[in-house]
């Protein structure tokens, strides 16, 4: 159901024209997919879990690690990249979209699942 949404999701976010550079290097293609998951880490670390408190409380920290496979990132003018979050008794799987036309990133989220 979930890839349901980010499929609809991509669809119509495809349609955006695209822009190249964010200081001074193309992400938006799959030879910087490094540079890519490091500017989604920066900004969900610093932008987003401080005022996603209820995510923070229940992975029991403000600094999960975060988990990313290469070979699940795909689109061209938007990105989706999933990743897990992965925090001390609980781990949560995210979807960043990144616009490459204005270095923009969305995020959606699945369910909680313990760690066992």
């Amino acid at each position: 159901m979930k890839w349901i949404k980010i499929s609809v999701i991509l669809y119509i976010l495809s349609n955006i024209p695209s822009a190249v550079a964010v200081d001074g290097i193309q992400i938006c293609n799959y030879d910087k997919s490094d540079e890519l998951i490091s500017v989604i880490h920066e900004d969900f670390y610093n932008l987003r879990m401080p005022r996603w408190k209820q995510d923070a409380e229940v992975l029991g920290t403000e600094k999960p690690q975060l988990i990313f496979d290469k070979k699940n990132i795909s689109g061209s003018d938007v990105i989706l990249v999933p990743f897990i979050a992965k925090g001390i008794k609980y781990k949560k799987e995210y979807f960043a979209l990144y616009r490459c036309r204005d270095g923009s990133i969305e995020y959606s989220s699945g369910d909680f699942t313990p760690l066992k």
